[in-house]
């Protein structure tokens, strides 16, 4: 399984004192859980996850936007489904190499 990263200790801290908190609230949502909540319209339908990790970013949430509102660079915003924020096109540059973890079968048997 691979590696995640927990949400701030206020953030935790607040979670913990409401009732309904379950294990999984305490991390933060991987570029994964991302790709799985992708919207299910034309062109992510049909997207593998290798592209929709190279061509889009995550995008801060500045403010409840449409589906497909154009930001001030003139890039459309996607809100993702589950609120899980919302991506963007990459639109300066080549699409974002895709780092993979690499594990010695020795050192780690699993």
């Amino acid at each position: 399984k691979a590696n995640r990263l927990s949400r701030p200790l206020a953030q935790i801290q607040k979670i913990a004192s409401e009732e309904n908190c379950d294990e999984s609230s305490i991390w933060m949502p991987s570029i994964m859980d991302r790709y799985k909540a992708r919207p299910l319209d034309t062109p992510f339908r049909s997207m593998c996850a290798a592209e929709f990790v190279s061509e889009y970013r995550v995008v801060s949430c500045s403010g409840k936007e449409d589906n497909g509102e154009q930001s001030r660079k003139g890039a459309v915003r996607h809100v993702l489904r589950d609120n899980l924020g919302s991506v963007q096109k990459r639109t300066i540059g080549k699409p974002a190499v895709i780092r993979f973890a690499k594990f010695d079968k020795k050192k780690e048997p699993e």
